[in-house]
């Protein structure tokens, strides 16, 4: 009997959303969004390379393209050539492991980039592992 009653329920309330959709002037309900930065992660993996991933955000627009940059002692280089689109990894491939490694990326949109996100630092000597 309950399980009915929680169907008739939910069956109503997409009546009701779909039914306010076609109508003029009405309102669509607004989208509630954490406040997340791109949570960029690196993870050593064999052969010496690092993975590096970071979060596509809600906000960003289906074009949004990146640039990936290591620091290492204070010095930033960017990785890539062109901005990274449709993924949000990038593997570098010579970073000098026995070194802590800074990452971070900046959004790319319409040719522009933007800030830069929260770095994220890789240990010197940090073992290799398949999680973080």
């Amino acid at each position: 009997m309950r399980i009915a009653f929680v169907i008739l329920v939910g069956l109503l309330l997409l009546s009701v959303l779909a039914a306010g959709s076609d109508t003029p002037g009405a309102k669509l309900p607004v989208r509630q969004m954490e406040r997340l930065g791109r949570g960029v992660v690196e993870v050593p993996v064999a052969d010496g390379a690092v993975f590096v991933s970071w979060r596509l955000l809600g906000t960003d627009a289906t074009a949004t393209a990146f640039n990936v940059y290591r620091t290492t002692e204070g010095v930033a280089l960017k990785l890539n050539a062109e901005p990274v689109t449709k993924r949000t990894h990038f593997t570098d491939a010579k970073p000098d492991r026995a070194k802590a490694n800074a990452y971070h990326v900046r959004a790319v949109q319409d040719g522009k980039e933007g800030n830069a996100s929260a770095a994220f630092v890789l240990p010197a000597n940090a073992p290799v592992r398949n999680y973080l």
